[in-house]
């Protein structure tokens, strides 16, 4: 079995990237879970620094995203 990032970078492999690069278009990405799923999300402003991790066991979280912004992530770091 490949490690994620080869899987990451399989899937890429094909996809022309170019057509997303420069796109505002948002995409839509939603992630399903069936157990132990958590979200760490920390937020600066200034000097103020908000940290927040929610978890649950099943459910789906959705996240709006513009095309070159979700390609550029792929791109740059694993995925899990």
């Amino acid at each position: 079995m490949k490690t994620p990032e080869k899987k990451i970078e399989f899937q890429l492999e094909n996809l022309d990237a170019s057509l997303f690069e420069g796109s505002d278009k948002i995409i839509k990405v939603k992630v399903e879970v069936g157990s132990g799923a958590y979200e760490d999300l920390i937020v600066f402003d200034d000097d103020v620094m908000l940290e927040c991790t929610m978890t649950w066991n099943t459910g789906s979280f959705q996240y709006d995203i513009p095309a070159k912004e979700l390609i550029k992530i792929l791109k740059t770091k694993p995925v899990d």
